[in-house]
């Protein structure tokens, strides 16, 4: 790829979520995908950013329609891999054409936001409240957990982490020399509970709010598309 172009910003384009024929689908190529950018922004030095689907449309036979927590979703896995920026695909909404008709998207025909824009202004304000973490980050590694089950290898400060629902995305970033462990839910449509526990030698502290009041180990409550975020350093 380098042999032929070499753009300043690698951009990732990938909606995950689709209906097909009434059936609700999830494309198994969005975290494939997502890691080749991520790879390939860390081996150029060159950052990527990441397409959030904020548009709701349909053909003949699909239909894809962006909910909160499938934005939240899409946006944090991305930030989990060490994107730098996001973009909305369309804020605006557009003309139906012959093959696709356009329902909804942030702002409608007339430039009025809608309760898409509603979604985008929450998931952007978690962003911005966690933006000393992800801007200018890192991505050192990360792993998956496919779920119900318990990881007992362990990820970064975790020794191990059991999840009861359909899994989580575990990601190690590193940003000013502070360590991170972003916990990303696999499951955009359902929340899962998981319990985690820390290895002894690290001083660990949760950066976003607990779900759970249950201090930093035991069980959370991971919302559908949700995300954790914790702290860690050597003691």
């Amino acid at each position: 790829m380098e042999e032929y172009f070499s753009p300043s910003v690698w951009s990732y384009d990938l909606y995950p979520f689709k209906i097909e024929n009434g059936i609700a689908e999830f494309d198994s190529g969005f975290y494939p995908f997502l890691e080749i950018f991520s790879t390939r922004a860390k081996n150029t030095g060159r950052p990527f950013w990441a397409y959030c689907l904020s548009t709701r449309f349909k053909t003949d036979s699909i239909e894809r329609i962006p909910t909160e927590s499938h934005i939240r979703f899409e946006a944090f896995s991305a930030l989990a891999y060490g994107a730098q920026g996001l973009v909305y695909w369309t804020y605006g909404l557009r003309e139906t054409t012959d093959n696709i008709t356009y329902v909804e998207a942030a702002l409608d025909l007339d430039d009025q936001p809608t309760k898409i824009w509603g979604y985008i202004k929450k998931v952007n304000s978690d962003i911005h409240r966690y933006s000393n973490v992800f801007l200018g980050c890192t991505f050192v590694e990360c792993t998956h957990i496919y779920g119900p089950t318990t990881n007992s290898s362990g990820f970064g400060p975790a020794t191990s982490i059991s999840v009861d629902g359909a899994g989580m995305l575990l990601s190690h970033l590193r940003n000013k020399n502070n360590d991170y462990l972003i916990i990303v839910s696999r499951d955009a449509d359902n929340s899962q509970k998981y319990k985690i526990s820390f290895d002894s030698r690290y001083l660990v502290s949760e950066v976003s709010p607990s779900h759970l009041a249950s201090g930093i180990t035991g069980e959370k409550l991971l919302p559908a598309g949700g995300f954790m975020i914790y702290r860690w350093s050597r003691k």
